[in-house]
């Protein structure tokens, strides 16, 4: 017999949820609104609410400042729950000129040279764009 190692079928489907978790989420969807419907009731009534003061004829400035600030934070705490992260990517280059051969640094060097000096007015980040240099040891 075989040890060790995935096996096929093996443990729990892909995307599926455990059981507690899933009990859970059940009990709360059957039992009345769940959290964020209540974050998102709440921000909506708030914003229709300062909406609705701007429309008087004489609007209290107080009451929709607070009524925004009020949709505002429900909005933030909901948030979370409706939009995906964005993850931190970092988009500078990063070159590895050693895996170059001196013939490709000659010929990738005047064109990232022209790129940086046409984009970034001859700066990168605000530093003046480094000059490359390459020698083959």
């Amino acid at each position: 017999m075989k040890h060790g190692g995935k096996r096929l079928g093996a443990g729990r489907p892909k995307g599926s949820r455990n059981r507690a978790s899933a009990r859970r989420e059940q009990f709360v969807a059957l039992s009345g609104r769940t959290p964020i419907e209540v974050m998102i009731a709440v921000m909506r009534y708030n914003f229709d609410a300062a909406e609705y003061e701007r429309s008087q004829p004489t609007p209290n400035q107080k009451e929709i400042t607070a009524a925004y600030a009020r949709a505002l934070d429900a909005a933030h705490k909901a948030a979370q729950f409706v939009h995906p992260r964005l993850s931190a990517v970092e988009h500078s280059p990063r070159f590895d000129w050693s895996l170059l051969t001196l013939e490709e640094v000659n010929l990738v060097e005047p064109i990232l040279r022209k790129a940086l000096d046409h984009e970034h007015g001859g700066t990168v980040n605000g530093e003046a764009a480094a000059v490359i240099h390459y020698t083959k040891d």
